[in-house]
């Protein structure tokens, strides 16, 4: 496809220049904000430029030859079935990401008054979970803990200081004490936990690397307070925050049946007794 759109670009017609341009500068532009740490360079935030790269790579390949344009076609379809055939590692990972964490959820026989706690792809488990799926908190810990203007895990001052002083001075602020992330955060979690009926059950699900953020207290400190840039660490921060707050909420009301872990996934079973 890179050698369509590049017969595209050399192609001197103004249209084509100027597609070719809005892409190029687009992708300069994210770049250099995945430099600064302004955001992740991911491709589904680059999805939107699938059209015109399409565009230009059709008009490459009509200044192919004939016999030139049905070889590309064909080595185009035949690599796309080949890699879609295969079970790559990621697309296994992605689907028992959530397939998984599902077929525990049915295991363990939760209702739909029983809760779930799980902050990647929590927005769409209840796709794998069936009719009969539990509550789910409804809560995606990287887009979440990235709005600094969020109600839900932040303080009014914690939001005021975000706007004058270093982000990452804050979030170590609220890291290195033994307190929670906040009062608003308590009270969003609570919110969920209140409304699961005693002997009911509240499952926590970390994922993937998640699984490393639930350590202990005073590990978890230590190593923030030591690690030369904590700015590169302030997901992994974030993630244990998360966690070691909703733990410790979550022992106030709910008393611990157990803890099991499979190849993707560390869950912790809860039973509430105390409202």
């Amino acid at each position: 496809m890179l050698c369509a759109i590049y017969k595209a670009i050399t192609k001197k017609d103004e249209k084509i220049r100027l597609l070719a341009s809005v892409t190029i500068i687009t992708l300069l532009i994210f770049i250099l904000l995945a430099q600064f740490k302004v955001m992740v360079l991911s491709p589904r935030y680059l999805i939107y430029l699938s059209p015109i790269l399409l565009i230009l790579a059709g008009v490459g390949i009509s200044e192919f030859s004939k016999k030139g344009a049905a070889l590309f076609l064909a080595f185009y379809l035949f690599a796309g079935v080949f890699y879609l055939s295969k079970d790559n590692e990621i697309t296994s990972y992605k689907r028992n990401s959530l397939f998984t964490p599902a077929q525990m959820i049915k295991s363990i026989n939760m209702s739909p008054e029983d809760l779930v706690i799980m902050p990647f792809g929590s927005s769409v488990l209840s796709l794998y979970t069936g009719k009969n799926s539990p509550k789910i908190l409804n809560f995606e810990a990287i887009q979440e803990f990235r709005q600094t203007e969020n109600n839900n895990i932040y303080s009014t001052d914690q939001q005021q200081l975000f706007k004058m002083l270093n982000k990452t001075r804050i979030f170590k602020d609220i890291i290195i004490p033994d307190t929670n992330i906040s009062k608003n955060f308590e009270n969003y979690i609570n919110s969920y936990i209140d409304k699961v009926p005693l002997n009911h059950s509240v499952l926590l699900i970390a994922t993937g690397t998640d699984r490393n953020t639930l350590m202990e207290n005073d590990r978890y400190q230590n190593y923030f307070r030591t690690v030369q840039h904590p700015e590169d660490d302030l997901m992994f921060a974030f993630m244990t925050e998360f966690f070691r707050t909703v733990n410790k909420l979550l022992a106030e009301k709910c008393e611990l049946i157990g803890t099991q872990t499979d190849e993707l996934h560390t869950y912790v079973l809860y039973k509430k007794v105390k409202n």
